[in-house]
């Protein structure tokens, strides 16, 4: 697959006008693009996960106040296209302020509702470019042995949904453990799995079954009842009541791995996270970050031990066991760690002093090995 071929999926959704636009933006912001910004009498943008770009009228690069301009009808008519031309078959799911295309790219849509009558004024639309990036798990498979449940928290356009959706692949295919596991993919949005007449585009393993387009919750119920799985997948946990059902699920043998929403430095005192972890039925925690600075998974937390993952302009590796596998001495590499990411300097002294890094009533603490 192209490193552009999500985005080029996206252009040939669009009407043609707009698509050849965004194909002349320049390769590299067309691979590192992660969100397209539509609105009326404003510049397209093209958010590549740090900062929102902009193009002039030849696809240029420029700063916003000279960029291409969209006009109301250009936005209604992207609309229209990126629905299939059946609009109002969508009509239940831009209720809730969002759509997905076939191709699995998420649309986030805002109507104008002061308008009445049966055409559609949208006031922004914002389409997330879907990407499928195998082996994005494969560092966490180096910690990770799958006794426990795993969290992959980190700030939108973080890539934990194109992490999750490859450790569906890899759990089903057998990557963590050494034989494939029945794998469940919670999708309540279709996000994962794109899934379309019953079929999914991506590659999430030969034992994976999906229950999408229903609440978590619910889900995650009718999973353990009639697919009897040894791993669930899902995204975005946001509710006590989702927690309650991974209780029910924990208790009847199934494991997990869930996203959460997390500001890195946020991290201590995320609520979600907090409830997550005490639990006891998770043992670590990726931490997320831009894909643009080319590590993706920032560090893999334990809990109760930090494992590092590249987190600052040292390059180091994940410690197993209180060997560093990386550069020096694990105590060397202790204090260079410490000098390099403020973050972790933060959450081990919590750990040490029993503060925001404390986890849960198993009496452990986050630190690292």
């Amino acid at each position: 697959m192209r490193e552009d071929q999500c985005y080029e999926e996206i252009c040939r959704e669009l009407p043609e006008a707009l698509a050849a636009f965004l194909r002349s933006a320049p390769r590299e912001l067309r691979v590192s693009c992660c969100e397209i910004r539509l609105r009326p009498g404003r510049p397209i943008s093209l958010f590549d996960g740090e900062e929102s770009r902009f193009l002039d009228e030849n696809g240029a690069p420029c700063p916003w106040e000279r960029g291409r301009l969209l006009t109301p009808v250009e936005l209604r008519e992207a609309l229209v296209s990126l629905t299939g031309f059946s609009v109002h078959s969508y009509a239940g799911e831009m209720e809730e302020g969002y759509f997905t295309t076939p191709k699995g790219h998420r649309v986030g849509i805002s109507l104008d509702r002061t308008q009445t009558g049966l055409t559609l004024f949208p006031a922004a639309v914002s389409i997330r470019v879907a990407k499928e990036k195998k082996g994005a798990a494969e560092p966490i498979l180096r910690v990770w042995e799958g006794k426990r449940g795993l969290i992959l928290a980190g700030p939108p356009s973080s890539g934990k949904t194109t992490v999750l959706r490859d450790l569906a692949r890899l759990i089903s295919s057998g990557r963590l453990t050494g034989k494939p596991k029945k794998t469940a993919v919670i999708d309540e949005r279709l996000e994962i799995t794109a899934l379309y007449h019953g079929v999914s585009p991506y590659d999430l393993g030969p034992c994976t079954d999906i229950i999408a387009g229903k609440q978590k919750r619910e889900a995650i119920l009718q999973a353990v009842r009639a697919l009897s799985p040894e791993f669930i997948l899902c995204d975005e946990i946001a509710s006590p009541g989702e927690i309650e059902a991974i209780r029910y699920a924990f208790a009847c043998g199934v494991r997990f791995v869930v996203t959460v929403h997390s500001g890195l430095e946020d991290v201590p005192k995320n609520e979600m996270l907090r409830l997550l972890m005490e639990t006891g039925f998770f043992s670590h925690v990726a931490l997320l970050q831009s894909h643009k600075t080319g590590k993706q998974i920032r560090t893999v937390i334990e809990d109760d031990d930090f494992l590092q993952a590249s987190g600052g302009p040292t390059p180091f590796e994940l410690y197993n066991g209180g060997r560093a596998l990386g550069v020096g001495t694990a105590e060397e590499d202790d204090q260079s760690f410490k000098r390099n990411d403020p973050l972790l300097e933060r959450l081990s002294d919590d750990a040490s002093g029993g503060g925001p890094g404390t986890v849960g009533d198993r009496g452990s603490t986050w630190k690292r090995v």
